[in-house]
């Protein structure tokens, strides 16, 4: 399929035509063989041995621990000594599946950050006049308080572990995608 007029500016949307197209050439080869993933063991963990390894955090308390040693470092010298050469690699998909059912794909990148989303398939497409509006509910629900955790201890726990005001949810046509 070809789409006859799509503006320049909508890169965004030429990715979500590219993948929708994938996804019904998919479906046209289901009487394919399946792909099996590796099953990944799902360890329970008690809430609160997890809570009790975070240390304590005091939102009110500024204080430096150690003074900066590249104070007075300029970005054009570099701080290392010896600087490694870096090995270049392309990054690699691990596709993986959890006992229940749910699939895992995860790249590395090699870098010095990660991030972590989980895009679930129910956007706005699958709502009905009953239901209307509950994927954009959702997502503004997203990270609030639950039975076991306040919205402040979720995000605080978020910050201590290092997503710093990273973590989002946004409702689309297609799916629900949390990222941290």
């Amino acid at each position: 399929l070809q789409y006859t007029h799509i503006p320049p500016h909508s890169t965004m949307l030429r990715a979500r035509c590219a993948a929708r197209n994938l996804w019904r050439i998919s479906q046209r080869r289901s009487s394919a063989v399946a792909q099996q993933y590796p099953l990944v063991k799902f360890e329970k963990e008690d809430v609160d041995t997890v809570m009790a390894e975070l240390p304590a955090f005091n939102f009110y308390e500024f204080k430096d621990t150690a003074p900066n040693p590249y104070r007075h470092t300029t970005l054009d010298r570099s701080i290392l000594l010896d600087s490694p050469e870096p090995v270049l690699s392309a990054p690699k998909v691990e596709v993986s599946q959890l006992e229940n059912g749910l699939r895992v794909a995860s790249i590395d990148k090699q870098g010095l950050m990660s991030r972590l989303s989980l895009h679930v398939h129910a956007g706005s497409r699958f709502e009905n006049s009953s239901n209307f509006g509950v994927s954009h509910m959702v997502s503004m629900l997203s990270y609030s308080s639950t039975a076991h955790l306040s919205q402040l201890r979720t995000v605080k726990t978020l910050e201590q572990l290092g997503a710093n005001s990273t973590t989002s949810c946004k409702a689309g046509r297609e799916e629900i995608t949390y990222r941290i």
